[in-house]
């Protein structure tokens, strides 16, 4: 009868651990640090970052998003590498502190999951073609009906800890919102979109601004795989004082473009005549020279010279007051930012071209020149050298911005 009892007795796991061990005085008065709640939470969260940085700025040349990366990382630190140092699992990763990292990480999934869901505006669904609610579906519910039926058919050979978890749950709801980027590259190439417009991952209500490092990863991933040009709009409304009444009583919206040349320039210069052609908005088109600039005569500058002559000579014609050409010459990167400082609050909307380092073909020398400098503090890369400094927190003129990059397939091809 004993022997019956004993083996219906199941095991019980427990991590137990002193309610008072939340924060440390410090290893100076005899501490030991990682024996307390607060400062091994910390020190995980740092080699967990420090790392996942690490990995992603070698895995994304390779095209792997941060969710692979984040995946890889933790394999690194688990019990599979890393983890099967019983020391180091002890004092970093032990029962107790495995306990509170997946106390936070659930907080922060329901957070995130929150802020996604309160910026959805579902009467947005009534827009899209079946063909665009196809995709969206299939890139959000196909990541879940794979993942889960294999989780519960391999469930018996999981630990017993995974088999009662969320975690593949949460592994699926992962996959399904990092397959976003890919949709909308997607429904670009089914629909033969000639642009992908996405909004910018900062924004601001004039007291304080907020950032979705995911709208963020979204558009790098889109800007390196779309079949099309993409455009990042910064989206400050009218500027005050920038639009005039023309003699309809209409609002005349001002656009500029700063045009420094190389392919995105080109491609942006092509968007804003388009805009010329409306006859609400008035186009200024700013060209910056390097003085004393000799140009060699590459085809990458004979480009810009014919786009910029084929768009004075078919548009000036239409009406001088919506339409100027105007060029500044300028020695450096420093003339280049006062020049855009000095006129930049006259207008409503900025069009500027991203130029990924600096200019390409036989411009990359001279384009180099007139952004010298104003890379080294570059905050936003996606955004390019000029957006990133409009897009600056210091920029005094707050103005909206369109960055444009042309489709990496086609720069090299006649595009304008």
């Amino acid at each position: 009868m004993a022997g019956a009892n004993a083996s219906t007795v199941k095991p019980v796991v427990a991590a137990c651990y002193d309610n008072n061990l939340v924060n440390s005085q410090g290893m100076f008065l005899g501490d030991e640090p990682l024996r307390f709640a607060l400062p091994l939470l910390l020190v995980q969260v740092s080699i967990i970052l420090t790392l996942s940085a690490a990995a992603h700025h070698v895995l994304r040349r390779l095209g792997q998003c941060r969710f692979v990366t984040h995946m890889l990382v933790g394999i690194f630190l688990g019990p599979s590498v890393l983890g099967r140092n019983p020391h180091l699992r002890t004092a970093l990763f032990s029962e107790r502190g495995t306990y509170i990292l997946e106390s936070v990480s659930l907080v922060a999934l329901i957070l995130f999951l929150f802020s996604m869901a309160v910026k959805t505006d579902l009467t947005l669904l009534r827009r899209p073609t079946a063909r665009a609610l196809a995709v969206g579906l299939a890139g959000s519910l196909v990541p879940l009906a794979v993942t889960l039926p294999v989780f519960h058919a391999l469930s018996p050979s999981l630990p017993a800890d995974l088999r009662g978890s969320s975690l593949i749950t949460e592994l699926a709801v992962r996959l399904s919102l990092s397959s976003f980027p890919h949709d909308v590259c997607l429904l670009a190439h089914s629909r033969k979109a000639n642009l992908i417009l996405l909004p910018f991952h900062k924004s601001s209500d004039g007291a304080r601004s907020t950032a979705n490092n995911a709208i963020r990863g979204i558009n790098r991933s889109v800007m390196q795989y779309a079949p099309c040009s993409v455009g990042i709009l910064i989206d400050h409304g009218v500027a005050a004082g920038s639009a005039c009444a023309t003699a309809s009583n209409s609002t005349l919206q001002r656009v500029a473009l700063y045009f420094l040349g190389g392919a995105d320039d080109r491609e942006a210069l092509a968007y804003v005549a388009r805009m010329a052609e409306c006859g609400l908005v008035a186009v200024t088109v700013v060209r910056l020279k390097l003085r004393d600039w000799v140009g060699m005569g590459g085809r990458d500058e004979m480009r810009d010279e014919e786009a910029l002559q084929e768009f004075w000579q078919r548009y000036s014609s239409a009406g001088a007051e919506r339409v100027a050409y105007v060029e500044k010459t300028v020695e450096d990167g420093e003339g280049t930012a006062s020049v855009v400082r000095a006129m930049s609050d006259k207008f409503d909307l900025l069009v500027v071209g991203r130029r990924e380092g600096g200019g390409d073909g036989a411009e990359g020398s001279s384009a180099a020149a007139l952004t010298s400098g104003l890379s080294e503090w570059s905050e936003f890369p996606e955004l390019g050298v000029l957006g990133d400094m409009l897009a600056s927190a210091d920029f005094a003129a707050k103005v909206s911005i369109l960055v444009v990059q042309q489709q990496a397939a086609t720069r090299n091809d006649d595009d304008y």
